[in-house]
């Protein structure tokens, strides 16, 4: 009901005037006050041992502090001696970068001096090469015309060379020519024959070396002349391929009969067949048609083209 009446101002002067004269004089209520007191305080000795005990955290962590301190003292004096290391360094280096931007700036102005001589060089080597082209256009045209001059020269002697073949195409002709009719009268004379038809033979066939021999045969049954009558045949010529060959200088149809009577005579009495070559410088056109015909090689340089009168 006090509480209630009183303010909180007044309850606390109340409590100032009041609290102390009852606890002198009412010893009930000062043990009753000290008890509550006591279980909500500290007594004295509690408090001077947990003054004791914050005293002691306090130095400790004022030691530690102060190591800390120290530690960090040193470890600032250590960052202070770095960044002045560093700061040194840092000069060099900005020293030697100075250096570098010199002797670059050096190196650039030099550059720059030999781009400009070598610019000189080249308009220089330029002119030359102009005036180089100049002198190989001049030769360009000197050449043209020396080509075109041997362009001529080379059509002039194509035609020499063509003219020439055909002029020593003829000579063989007439040379072959002189060789049959000349081996042919060499044969009536009592020489070898043989060697002509040899090379003719090798000539127009492709084949060679061959072997050339006059081959004489008996007609013991009198299948062409009278009973042994002897049957010759100019060249028998041999090696691989063999041929009969006839020599005529000048050959008709009765004589190409003949030589194929011959032929087919040889060919039986040998038992073997053989390549039938008629040789004649010339021929009468009817003469060179029957060799065909019969299958006779005719090799003649002219074939006459009148007609053949009979005997």
């Amino acid at each position: 009901m006090l509480r209630n009446m009183l303010t909180r101002d007044e309850l606390i002067q109340w409590m100032r005037t009041e609290l102390p004269r009852l606890l002198q004089e009412d010893p009930a209520f000062r043990a009753q006050v000290i008890g509550i007191l006591s279980e909500a305080l500290v007594s004295k000795g509690e408090l001077t041992r947990l003054l004791d005990e914050l005293r002691a955290m306090r130095e400790e962590s004022q030691r530690r502090f102060e190591a800390a301190d120290r530690r960090f003292e040193a470890i600032v004096e250590e960052l202070r001696a770095m960044r002045a290391d560093f700061e040194r360094r840092f000069e060099e280096v900005d020293r030697r970068f100075e250096a570098a931007d010199r002797r670059f700036e050096a190196i650039v102005e030099e550059m720059r001096a030999m781009r400009a001589d070598f610019e000189r060089r080249f308009e220089e080597v330029d002119r030359r090469f102009e005036a180089v082209d100049r002198r190989f256009e001049a030769a360009d045209r000197r050449f043209e015309a020396i080509v075109e001059e041997l362009r001529t020269l080379r059509s002039d002697f194509e035609q020499w060379v063509r003219f020439s073949q055909q002029e020593f195409a003829a000579l063989r002709v007439r040379v072959a020519e002189m060789g049959i009719g000349l081996g042919s009268l060499g044969l009536r004379m009592g020489q070898g024959l043989e060697e002509v038809i040899r090379q003719v033979i090798e000539s127009f066939s492709g084949a060679g070396p061959l072997k050339a021999a006059r081959l004489v045969l008996i007609d013991e049954a009198g299948e062409l002349y009278q009973p042994g009558a002897r049957v010759e045949i100019d060249a028998l010529v041999t090696d691989g391929r063999r041929f009969l060959v006839e020599v005529k200088n000048y050959a008709k149809t009765d004589e190409v009969w003949a030589f194929h009577r011959k032929a087919r005579f040889a060919e039986a009495k040998l038992g073997e067949t053989f390549e039938k070559v008629l040789i004649a410088p010339a021929a009468t056109a009817s003469a060179v048609a029957l060799a065909k015909q019969l299958g006779i090689i005719c090799y003649t340089f002219r074939a006459a083209e009148s007609r053949e009168t009979s005997e």
